[in-house]
């Protein structure tokens, strides 16, 4: 397993990876070679996307591998040729949907979504580049509660109003680009909007501040 490969292509070091095979060899749900195998699948093929590895703990990237290998067990012991991949983990501090990317199910999780989450809530979205073991993309969505530092004059009214769990994952590039849509934003009685390219990816960046 080239260490140094994945994590370049997701812009994480090398520990970051072996810290989740280590997670996943000490939660002993997997075998070594699966976790190997799941791992490179996961970092590498599937397409995930930078930001969601930048930004999410690592023992949750552990426990995302083990769900997406349990969709593919239960796909195998029913002999079915393709994955149908449901995964739904609904807790207070922590929601997850892992799901084939198909308009019914996406319809379906986010409806869900607004129908449980009355109130603020952080939603991270997610699609792969790279094909599940069906015919499907996939869509991961991450839900969960705001939390944020008491109010300080230390700082600017950005940050007294930025999620904790997002300052502390985000670049100071990505901080920077949200600093200036939400001041941008300020005192308008519309939406903000804001298109940027980002070139490494050839990815189109869209950002919306109400």
């Amino acid at each position: 397993m080239d260490y140094k490969e994945l994590a370049r292509m997701n812009g994480l070091k090398e520990e970051d990876i072996r810290k989740v095979e280590n997670l996943l060899v000490k939660r002993g749900n997997l075998t070594k070679e699966a976790i190997h195998k799941k791992i490179n699948r996961f970092f590498g093929s599937l397409g995930i996307g930078e930001y969601y590895f930048q930004t999410t703990p690592i023992p949750v990237i552990a426990r995302h591998i083990e769900s997406l290998r349990a969709a593919e067990i239960i796909a195998e012991n029913s002999k079915s040729p393709d994955v149908d991949v449901d995964i739904r983990s609904e807790r207070k501090e922590e929601t997850l949907y892992f799901v084939d990317d198909t308009l019914d199910k996406t319809r379906e999780i986010e409806r869900r979504i607004d129908d449980i989450f009355r109130q603020n809530y952080r939603l991270q979205c997610y699609r792969t580049s790279g094909r599940s073991l069906g015919a499907s993309f996939l869509r991961l969505y991450f839900v969960s509660p705001p939390r944020f530092h008491k109010p300080s004059q230390k700082v600017t009214d950005f940050y007294n109003n930025i999620n904790v769990d997002f300052l502390e994952t985000s670049s100071k590039e990505a901080l920077s680009r949200y600093q200036r849509v939400y001041q941008a934003s300020r005192n308008l009685l519309y939406p903000y909007v804001e298109i940027s390219e980002k070139t490494k990816t050839s990815e189109t960046r869209i950002m919306i501040s109400l």
